[in-house]
Formats: structure tokens, sequence, C-alpha cells
């Protein structure tokens, strides 16, 4: 029972740190939290995983195969259930996992030995809850990411990291190397219809259409040389579900889907992440 409740707490801390609360307000809300009221040392243990969290990327360092970092959790997306989610899918893609919570620790340092970065988060913390929210990604990390892919790294974007840097279509570099911006989305419950528009495509292989519930996002697509791998068909509209394309010497994907851990670990994501996974990241080879 305490394991249990130490990592729902470890998770709940990384949540708060996802939306960039302080310490003091993640002491303050956790501590008072009845769910964890039975745990000793409360206290402490919110600022010792607050620390770890905010401290870098979480994991251990591969040696023997490459790594991918995953830039996850907002405040409408817990970063628990997209930890759970990746971490089959880059087990059987034959890479390593490092997560980094705190965005404010996103950049060149974060990135050097990654072969692949992963995104599922927007660019918006709200230090306060109900109060405005502040966007935190600087030049210098808008850069970093722009640099990672050009010289040779893997971008797979899923769900709501169109809205990483901004939520118009403005042109900046970030919607340079995505290629596309964001354009709002449906309810958390859209019930509709997935088809695979390039079944030769590496992303898609192994893949059939497939129903989905699911927040849908109604992404507009920039780059003209980009790939469009998946629609999305419902009540008459069809949207962009997914597309992949080259940017400089790198590999850049982006799938819709993602909103809850059913979407995401479905068969069909699975396999698509999968796939993803390893061509954004280069790896042709079987998976070890």
């Amino acid at each position: 029972m305490n394991s249990d409740l130490t990592q729902q707490l470890f998770d709940a801390v990384a949540h708060q740190v996802c939306q960039g609360r302080s310490l003091g307000t993640t002491v303050s809300l956790l501590c008072s939290d009845t769910r964890f009221s039975e745990l000793a040392d409360l206290h402490t243990r919110v600022e010792a995983a607050y620390a770890r969290l905010t401290a870098g990327p979480i994991g251990t360092r591969a040696r023997s195969r490459p790594e991918a970092l995953a830039l996850i959790g907002d405040y409408p997306h817990n970063p628990a259930y997209i930890r759970r989610a990746l971490e089959p899918v880059l087990a059987d893609a034959g890479l390593a996992m490092r997560v980094i919570y705190d965005a404010t620790k996103f950049g060149d340092e974060a990135l050097a030995g990654a072969r692949l970065l992963i995104v599922l988060r927007d660019g918006m913390f709200w230090p306060e809850p109900g109060g405005p929210p502040v966007w935190w990604m600087t030049e210098a990390q808008e850069t970093a990411l722009a640099d990672f892919v050009t010289t040779g790294g893997g971008f797979l974007a899923l769900h709501n990291a169109t809205a990483l840097k901004r939520i118009d279509d403005g042109p900046c570099l970030y919607r340079e190397v995505l290629g596309s911006s964001y354009n709002g989305h449906g309810p958390a419950d859209e019930a509709f219809e997935v088809s695979v528009t390039d079944t030769p495509h590496p992303v898609t292989r192994g893949v059939r259409p497939y129903p989905a519930v699911d927040e849908r996002h109604r992404a507009i697509l920039h780059a003209d040389d980009a790939t469009v791998l998946l629609e999305a068909r419902a009540d008459g509209e069809t949207t962009i579900n997914g597309y992949a394309r080259l940017y400089g010497s790198g590999r850049v994907c982006y799938l819709a889907n993602g909103h809850t851990y059913d979407m995401l670990a479905c068969d069909a994501m699975r396999r698509l992440l999968t796939n993803a996974a390893r061509w954004c990241a280069g790896l042709t080879d079987p998976p070890v």
C-alpha cells in the first residue's frame, strides 16, 4: 500500500513540476491532499521528490541502447499516464528513455547524447492554481531543439506539442522545425475514425484504420514537404492526424492522438509510436 502511495505521490509532485509550480505551492497542495495522509514525513517526501524532479532528466544514462529524451506532462495531461504508455513502446523500439518533467531544464545539456526527442505537452506553465498561464520556452531552448533536429536528431511530437511555442499560426523557429501549428481541438471524448493514407511509410507499417475516442487536435500543416500519414474523420470533417518530414539531417513525425492512457496504449497507437520512434531515431535494424 505504501509503495503504491509513494509512487502516486511522486507522480503527483511530477504533475506539479510540469505546471511550473514552486516548491512552496507543491508542498501546500500535496500535504493537504487526503490521498497521502497516511504517509509518514509527507512534507519531507514531497521536498525530496521535488528536488529530484527539478534537477534535470530522470533516468540512468544508457550505455548499450540509443537514448530517447521525453519532455512530457502539463496542466491537462498528467505525466504519469504518458510515461506508463511510452515505457513499453520505447523498450519495443530498442531505445532507453529519460524523462524531463521540469521544462526549464530542457535545452542543449538535456539533449546531449539523445538520439530522439519526444514531446507531449504544451508551452504553458500554470504557476498559481487558478491563475494565468505563463509561456516557458526561451529562445535558447527553441534554438537547442532546432539544432538537435538539424544535426540529425529525431523529433516525435505528440498530441498538443503543436502548442509548445505558441497557440496561433504565426511563424517561428519551432513551427519551421515541426512543420505545423496549433489549431484547437474537439472534446476529450470525441469519437472518430483514423485512416492510414500512406501505408508504405515506415511509421505506418502494419497499421490498419482504427477507431479513436480522443481529444482530436486540428493541426495546420505548413510544411509542403510533409507526407501525410493519417487522417481523422467524423461528421463529414477530415483533419490531419499524423505526418512525417525531414528537417536538415533529422526526421520529424507528428501524431495527434494521446489525450488519455487508453488512447496512447491501444494496439494501433503502440505500433505507430514504436514505428515512429525507430524511424525518427534513424534505427533501421531490428530492435535489440
